[in-house]
């Protein structure tokens, strides 16, 4: 029997990729332990801004290389090989080929590709902590007048798009969706366990099934009609592409106006389309915000969230003040502010002018006060998702 420890930083795709490590260790005769008690130490680490990626390179410098066996995944080993090659010399084990870990364990018998998606409310998984905050209102009575904790539903992972600021897709590869059967087996068994509440998430959520001849719209609604009438089940839909609200605007309507769908994060990242079309975000501000509020219209009490992205280069002060008027529209009650990190692998590092942190910080506060004075919730953080 070996030991072993299972690290995460970063986003909840991870988290649930680590759930099946673990699982995978479990079935093959391996027993969990703490880091300095572990044979095998699983780090799945974050490089997608300057904060994680720092945090990642100093606990893998902190782990035991000669003792213990190492294996870093996440999204790490591709985004920062380079520096992690500076001094680490164990495995590399990047997300998008995780499948292929029964190479490094060639004396298991169980393989990775039988050990099923986490089943669980992320309230019971170990590595939840960076998710739920997200959905706290689902923790205490209040929305939902539920007292549960949400169960994660991974679609696909990868990324089809190409935004200028991103390297998400560069580090996860092309769209890998996952079989509509396993996501099935997947919400059924939590439904049998007196599930209630889903998020829906993925690299890129909306982008589910463009690979396997199918769509994000015929997933949903499938799972819509396996789903027991006496149930009172809500889903939220997380990192929801606004491109595919528009593509599947016709499911999403029907699934909001039966309050099968109660939450969804739209991140709009810049509210001026001359910023968009140089972010390559590929969609209409005014086609976007129109097909929004057709939702609020069909259920007032759908919770809608978005992200703003600031001192993206040659951001003006006309792309700034334009997020007032995306507020003063009243579809979204909560807003993510987010700091540009400019990665040196991204296409936006080559762009000009860049825009001076003071300013930055300027203009995030001015946003902030503006969304606080209306009444509503606002975040701010560094990270850009997608």
């Amino acid at each position: 029997m070996f030991k072993f420890y299972i690290k995460v930083f970063g986003c909840p795709m991870r988290g649930v990729e680590a759930e099946r490590v673990k699982r995978y260790f479990k079935a093959n005769g391996g027993k969990p332990a703490t880091k300095k008690k572990a044979d095998v130490i699983v780090i799945f680490g974050c490089s997608i801004v300057e904060t994680t990626n720092a945090i990642t390179m100093d606990y893998i410098k902190a782990t035991d290389n000669e003792r213990q066996r190492i294996i870093i995944s996440g999204c790490s080993p591709v985004m920062s090989q380079q520096e992690i090659r500076s001094f680490f010399k164990g495995e590399l084990l990047v997300s998008s080929e995780l499948d292929k870990i029964d190479s490094l364990f060639p004396d298991f018998t169980t393989p990775f590709e039988d050990i099923p998606l986490p089943a669980k409310s992320h309230k019971n998984l170990e590595y939840n902590k960076f998710y739920l905050s997200q959905f706290r209102q689902y923790q205490k009575p209040g929305l939902l007048n539920l007292n549960v904790s949400p169960q994660l539903i991974i679609t696909s992972h990868g990324c089809p798009n190409a935004c200028t600021y991103c390297t998400v897709r560069m580090a996860m590869g092309k769209l890998k969706s996952y079989s509509k059967e396993r996501i099935e087996d997947t919400y059924k068994t939590a439904l049998d366990k007196n599930q209630q509440v889903f998020v829906f998430n993925g690299d890129d959520t909306g982008a589910y099934g463009l690979d396997i001849k199918s769509g994000f719209d015929e997933l949903l609604l499938h799972l819509d009609s396996i789903t027991p009438k006496e149930k009172y089940v809500r889903w939220a839909i997380d990192n929801l592409h606004p491109r595919w609200l528009l593509k599947y605007q016709d499911s999403f309507n029907d699934l909001v106006e039966k309050h099968r769908i109660v939450d969804m994060v739209i991140p709009f990242q810049a509210a001026s389309d001359p910023l968009l079309k140089r972010m390559r975000r590929n969609y209409n501000i005014k086609e976007v915000i129109g097909a929004l509020k057709q939702l609020k219209t069909l259920n007032p009490e759908l919770k809608l969230t978005t992200h703003f992205m600031f001192g993206f280069p040659g951001e003006t002060d006309e792309d700034v003040r334009a997020i007032k008027n995306i507020i003063d529209q009243n579809v979204f009650s909560h807003f993510v502010l987010l700091r540009y990190f400019e990665s040196p692998m991204a296409e936006s590092s080559k762009m000009t002018p860049k825009i001076p942190v003071k300013k930055i910080q300027k203009d995030m506060k001015e946003i902030e006060r503006y969304i606080l004075d209306k009444g509503l919730i606002c975040q701010m953080t560094d990270y850009t998702g997608d």
